[in-house]
């Protein structure tokens, strides 16, 4: 009795109202326990034709009418899942963006607890939106230890805070987010097609000032931003609409995921690619020394998807310059020729290379995966988790950082020289690795 008593005073301390009813059961979707799991479960029976997104937009009526087009997203998200962010729109008269104050959210299929991260958003009432609560059936049958952090957002919600806000979050392979949101509201079917076209036009171009009709539209334009920023490509998997009669004022449904393929899968379909990617370096270094405009290259269809990028020079074996980025901040050929130019003339630990130096100048460009942060219990966990010659690593910790790529266990196969040379890299005492915050990735190596 003691202990409920204290987790009573400790909820109404934090403002928190506990679980959340299912308002929706019986209304949007059925209030049977097993008429509802053989519901979800018929609509996420069809094979996926897109595989492992990290962001979905999914539509949020009823199921009758958009449970079939949910169900094809739902279907597409990868195992492992514990934890899913759900933007969706308040359909009431509150502006900006909060999350609502329970600590979890029931439905007939039992309860699901919110995540303790906030992405900076306050906290507030939810007013019994339908818009969160219906995604969550289909998410229980899929990932039964789920934790959801719901984000109601009004007609004035910053795209830009929320993306913001949910950078981090989404680091971890075991989070999605989801972008409740249906699409054109009331208008007769041609209208609807005419007006949901250039929303999902908008969408699959990344118009950071395209037409958007949709209820959702704050959590759609921060999922493009997020979406851009990860270098994640959108699919449309399904769509339709309430109805199909004609003359009838219809709502429109679309479920819209975003993906990424690696460097080293878009590699299997041919080598061509690395090699005109390395052409592109070579002859950006070269520019860069002789002080003239690179010539018209060609740039291969994975250079013009963003992906982080390191381009290094070496001369008689030993490093001459290296410059990058683990960001996928811009399409891969940008990132390729600037930083080719900067490993040449501005890397702050060499003189810049010199006409006479380029016949000598050996080329290698890095194409990374995304950064995964790597969770560890202490350093002995953290030395077994990572792979020599396989990790690159980013360490940071009190507001400073440093990397090192794949290639540098070569110089040094030791874990522990590795890690307390990246930390001194960092400006950081030897050992700081022991505490910091740990993130790997994987390059595609290509040089002659």
């Amino acid at each position: 009795m003691l202990k409920s008593v204290s987790r009573m005073v400790i909820k109404a301390a934090e403002g928190l109202r506990g679980s959340r009813s299912a308002f929706s059961a019986g209304k949007y979707y059925p209030e049977d326990r097993k008429e509802l799991l053989d519901t979800v479960e018929r609509y996420m029976t069809e094979t996926p034709t897109v595989k492992n997104p990290k962001i979905l937009i999914v539509p949020h009526a009823g199921y009758e009418y958009s449970g079939a087009i949910a169900g094809k997203a739902y279907a597409s998200i990868g195992p492992g899942v514990t934890k899913v962010v759900i933007v969706a729109p308040a359909h009431s008269d509150f502006k900006a963006a909060r999350i609502p104050d329970h600590t979890a959210y029931s439905t007939p299929l039992g309860e699901v607890p919110l995540m303790k991260e906030t992405a900076n958003i306050p906290r507030g009432e939810e007013d019994n939106q339908h818009s969160v609560e219906v995604h969550l059936p289909f998410l229980q049958a899929r990932f039964p230890k789920l934790k959801i952090l719901p984000i109601l957002t009004g007609e004035e919600a910053n795209p830009r805070r929320i993306a913001e806000g949910l950078k981090n979050i989404l680091a971890g392979d075991d989070t999605v987010l989801i972008v409740s949101s249906d699409l054109s509201h009331h208008h007769p079917l041609r209208r609807a097609k005419s007006l949901d076209n250039k929303t999902l036009k908008t969408i699959e171009n990344f118009d950071e000032n395209g037409e958007i009709d949709a209820c959702g539209e704050p959590g759609i334009r921060a999922a493009m931003l997020l979406a851009r920023r990860m270098g994640l490509k959108p699919t449309v998997i399904a769509r339709g609409y309430s109805s199909e009669e004609p003359g009838a004022s219809v709502v429109g449904y679309a479920s819209v995921t975003f993906s990424k393929e690696e460097p080293e899968k878009e590699a299997s379909s041919g080598q061509s690619w690395k090699r005109d990617l390395l052409d592109l370096a070579e002859e950006s270094v070269e520019a860069a020394v002789k002080g003239v405009e690179i010539g018209s290259s060609k740039i291969p269809s994975i250079a013009r998807k963003p992906y982080g990028a390191f381009v290094t020079l070496t001369k008689a074996g030993k490093l001459r310059g290296c410059m990058g980025s683990t960001e996928a901040d811009q399409p891969l050929y940008k990132a390729v020729i600037e930083n080719a130019r900067k490993a040449a003339t501005r890397d702050p630990r060499f003189l810049p290379v010199t006409p006479g130096e380029l016949d000598d100048i050996s080329v290698e460009v890095s194409v990374l995966s995304d950064p995964k942060d790597l969770d560890y219990d202490d350093p002995d966990d953290l030395l077994d988790k990572l792979k020599v010659g396989r990790d690159g690593v980013i360490l940071s910790k009190d507001g400073k950082s440093a990397t090192y790529l794949p290639q540098v266990w070569e110089d040094m196969p030791d874990k522990n020289e590795f890690l307390e040379s990246l930390s001194e890299k960092a400006g950081l005492p030897k050992d700081a690795w022991k505490s910091a915050d740990i993130r790997t990735y994987r390059v595609v190596k290509i040089s002659e």
